[in-house]
Protein backbone atom coordinates (compact mmCIF):
# COMPACT_ATOMS: atom_id res chain seq x y z
CA UNK A 1 0.00 0.00 0.00
CA UNK A 2 1.41 3.41 -0.82
CA UNK A 3 2.19 5.78 1.75
CA UNK A 4 -1.01 8.13 -0.01
CA UNK A 5 -3.24 5.12 0.63
CA UNK A 6 -1.97 4.28 4.27
CA UNK A 7 -2.53 8.58 5.04
CA UNK A 8 -6.18 8.17 3.47
CA UNK A 9 -7.08 5.24 5.28
CA UNK A 10 -5.59 6.46 8.48
CA UNK A 11 -7.77 9.96 8.04
CA UNK A 12 -10.91 7.65 7.32
CA UNK A 13 -10.34 6.12 10.72
CA UNK A 14 -9.62 8.78 12.38
CA UNK A 15 -13.19 10.38 10.85
CA UNK A 16 -15.31 7.08 11.62
CA UNK A 17 -14.08 6.86 14.93
CA UNK A 18 -14.72 10.50 15.69
CA UNK A 19 -18.45 9.87 14.45
CA UNK A 20 -18.58 6.94 16.69
CA UNK A 21 -17.75 9.27 19.66
CA UNK A 22 -20.40 11.40 18.84
CA UNK A 23 -23.14 9.12 18.56
CA UNK A 24 -21.75 8.12 22.09
CA UNK A 25 -22.20 10.94 23.30
CA UNK A 26 -25.54 11.55 21.56
CA UNK A 27 -26.53 8.47 23.08
CA UNK A 28 -25.52 9.43 26.68
CA UNK A 29 -27.14 13.29 26.65
CA UNK A 30 -30.74 11.27 25.59
CA UNK A 31 -30.05 9.16 28.04
CA UNK A 32 -29.78 11.70 30.72
CA UNK A 33 -32.49 13.31 29.30
CA UNK A 34 -34.85 10.50 29.89
CA UNK A 35 -33.50 10.27 33.64
CA UNK A 36 -34.03 14.78 33.70
CA UNK A 37 -37.83 13.83 32.81
CA UNK A 38 -38.34 11.00 35.06
CA UNK A 39 -37.25 13.28 38.06
CA UNK A 40 -39.16 16.18 37.19
CA UNK A 41 -41.87 13.53 36.78
CA UNK A 42 -41.21 12.58 40.51
CA UNK A 43 -40.71 16.47 41.93
CA UNK A 44 -36.93 15.47 42.29
CA UNK A 45 -34.47 18.57 42.57
CA UNK A 46 -32.26 16.94 43.17
CA UNK A 47 -32.34 14.31 40.43
CA UNK A 48 -32.80 17.25 37.92
CA UNK A 49 -30.01 19.10 39.42
CA UNK A 50 -27.82 16.17 38.59
CA UNK A 51 -29.27 15.33 35.53
CA UNK A 52 -28.91 18.97 34.52
CA UNK A 53 -25.29 18.94 35.55
CA UNK A 54 -24.37 15.82 33.82
CA UNK A 55 -25.97 17.03 30.66
CA UNK A 56 -24.07 20.61 30.53
CA UNK A 57 -20.88 17.98 30.80
CA UNK A 58 -21.83 15.85 27.95
CA UNK A 59 -23.02 18.79 25.74
CA UNK A 60 -19.69 20.30 26.17
CA UNK A 61 -17.49 17.13 25.47
CA UNK A 62 -19.95 16.98 22.71
CA UNK A 63 -19.34 20.14 21.36
CA UNK A 64 -15.35 18.74 22.18
CA UNK A 65 -16.11 15.75 19.62
CA UNK A 66 -17.49 17.76 17.04
CA UNK A 67 -14.64 20.14 16.76
CA UNK A 68 -12.23 17.24 16.45
CA UNK A 69 -14.70 15.88 13.89
CA UNK A 70 -14.90 19.18 12.12
CA UNK A 71 -10.61 19.87 11.94
CA UNK A 72 -10.33 16.23 10.71
CA UNK A 73 -12.63 16.93 7.60
CA UNK A 74 -10.81 19.64 7.04
CA UNK A 75 -7.46 17.43 7.30
CA UNK A 76 -8.56 15.70 4.44
CA UNK A 77 -10.18 17.97 2.40
CA UNK A 78 -6.33 19.20 1.85
CA UNK A 79 -5.27 15.91 1.64
CA UNK A 80 -7.13 15.40 -1.23
CA UNK A 81 -11.00 15.36 -0.51
CA UNK A 82 -13.05 12.65 0.76
CA UNK A 83 -15.29 11.83 -2.61
CA UNK A 84 -14.49 8.41 -3.09
CA UNK A 85 -14.04 7.87 0.24
CA UNK A 86 -15.51 4.40 1.09
CA UNK A 87 -19.36 3.83 2.37
CA UNK A 88 -18.49 3.34 5.98
CA UNK A 89 -17.73 7.10 6.24
CA UNK A 90 -21.04 8.02 4.29
CA UNK A 91 -23.22 4.93 6.48
CA UNK A 92 -22.07 7.02 10.24
CA UNK A 93 -22.47 10.49 8.71
CA UNK A 94 -26.00 9.41 7.96
CA UNK A 95 -26.38 7.76 11.46
CA UNK A 96 -24.97 10.44 12.86
CA UNK A 97 -27.58 12.82 11.03
CA UNK A 98 -30.46 10.49 11.73
CA UNK A 99 -29.36 10.81 15.60
CA UNK A 100 -28.99 14.05 15.47
CA UNK A 101 -32.22 14.67 14.00
CA UNK A 102 -34.05 12.76 16.51
CA UNK A 103 -32.30 14.47 18.98
CA UNK A 104 -33.76 17.73 18.36
CA UNK A 105 -37.48 16.22 17.80
CA UNK A 106 -36.95 14.66 21.15
CA UNK A 107 -35.10 18.06 23.15
CA UNK A 108 -38.15 20.20 21.03
CA UNK A 109 -40.76 18.01 22.99
CA UNK A 110 -39.25 18.32 26.14
CA UNK A 111 -38.97 21.77 26.07
CA UNK A 112 -42.09 21.61 25.47
CA UNK A 113 -43.22 19.78 28.40
CA UNK A 114 -40.97 21.71 30.86
CA UNK A 115 -42.40 24.72 29.79
CA UNK A 116 -45.99 23.62 30.46
CA UNK A 117 -44.80 22.05 33.89
CA UNK A 118 -43.67 25.56 34.96
CA UNK A 119 -46.73 27.87 33.63
CA UNK A 120 -49.50 25.76 33.94
CA UNK A 121 -48.38 22.70 36.64
CA UNK A 122 -51.64 21.69 36.68
CA UNK A 123 -51.80 20.49 33.02
CA UNK A 124 -48.48 18.71 33.36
Amino acid sequence: MSDRNEVRTQDERGLLAAMEDELRLLGALRATLGRMGEAARRADSDGIDDAIYASHRLMHTLAEAQRRRAALVEIGELRGGWSGRGAAIRAAMSRLLECGLAMDTEIRGRCAALERCITRPESA
